[in-house]
């Protein structure tokens, strides 16, 4: 599963912190500072992000302290955004004041919205998601009889935004946000370590050739491979990633003549050299566009540059081996129930 990312949705997310910010600080009575939130004496960063899922409507991430919400909820009603937000933004502080080790829907995250004065059915795993799946698709017809409401014919046009209207009147929905550029983004999270390696950072590079920009982003639980590019791009380079992962180990462990880290670190940077050699350079590949939309989900991205020790002949040997890689990268795909995490 990855998180979403284009200007439409940029818009939309700005009203998801609007709403999350008032629940913190008007029901919760937790002060909000950009986006960290106070919790006794410790500022806590908190973000927000759009995915796509078959089933899953919402979650909040411990790791990287992250609330999701489903791409769906753009065609909702505020109070429908607003009481999944409660019901994530009970997660985060069931965490806070009980720690990690306790169920997800268990008493003390029950309490949590009880104190809070929200309703039973915020403190559900499981709600109407067909109901909420046909307000998507009656959004969808929305949206197009919106586009058609621009025609230069004036009868048809105003045919159009007098269905858009009554649609929207009858079934609760928002008006949509327009937005200039509606080219969808994704940044999925492929890989996690205690940290950084030569092998991880030569991965990446090749990975570039898949029309993806990776990130190698460091937290205290250590560091974390994540590719941001177009939704299929995405999918065929974590899958390049699989194979590479395992490509170059093998091709290491075939390489019995190469002793120690040195050389083995030097080996990897030799076959990503070796393999985007024998394909176009790295940085041509990467789609301007995707460059552009990169801060969307980066607006703070820093480059950090590391130096090794190379190993000459490690290095030749493993750029001999590069040119020899050929990857073939699949799709999949899966589904199941309607939750809330």
């Amino acid at each position: 599963m990855e998180n979403l990312y284009s200007h439409k949705y940029d818009l939309f997310l700005q009203k998801v912190r609007e709403e999350a910010v008032s629940i913190l600080t008007h029901e919760m009575k937790l002060q909000v500072f950009r986006s960290k939130v106070m919790f006794n004496t410790t500022l806590i960063p908190l973000q927000y992000v759009l995915f796509e899922h078959p089933s899953k409507l919402g979650f909040f991430h411990l790791q990287y302290y992250e609330i999701g919400v489903n791409k769906m909820y753009i065609h909702q009603s505020t109070e429908d955004l607003v009481n999944l937000l409660r019901h994530e933004l009970a997660h985060f502080y069931t965490h806070l004041r009980y720690g990690p080790d306790i169920s997800d829907h268990g008493p003390e995250f029950k309490q949590v919205c009880k104190q809070f004065g929200w309703a039973n059915t915020i403190s559900r795993a499981k709600i109407p998601f067909e109901a909420l799946q046909q307000k998507a698709e009656i959004a969808t017809k929305v949206e197009k009889l919106l586009a058609l409401a621009k025609s230069s014919n004036a009868h048809e046009a105003a045919l159009a935004a007098q269905k858009a209207q009554s649609l929207l009147a009858k079934h609760h929905l928002e008006t949509p946000q327009p937005a200039h550029d509606d080219q969808e983004y994704a940044m999925r999270r492929i890989w996690t370590q205690k940290r950084s390696s030569s092998k991880l950072i030569a991965i990446t590079e090749i990975l570039r050739t898949f029309y993806v920009i990776p990130v190698i982003n460091h937290t205290e639980q250590g560091c974390t491979l994540e590719i941001f590019g177009t939704k299929v791009n995405v999918e065929i380079a974590h899958h390049a990633f699989d194979f590479l992962n395992h490509e170059f180990e093998k091709r290491w462990k075939e390489a019995a003549h190469l002793k120690g880290t040195r050389a083995k670190n030097s080996f990897f940077t030799g076959i990503a050299r070796g393999y985007i050699n024998e394909s176009t350079p790295t940085k041509a590949l990467v789609l301007q566009h995707t460059k552009e939309a990169l801060p969307l989900a980066y607006p703070r991205l820093r480059k950090h540059t590391s130096s090794t020790q190379i190993d000459s002949s490690a290095h030749q040997a493993g750029r001999r081996e590069g040119k020899k890689v050929k990857v073939h990268a699949g799709i999949k795909t899966g589904g199941g129930p309607p939750l809330l995490n």
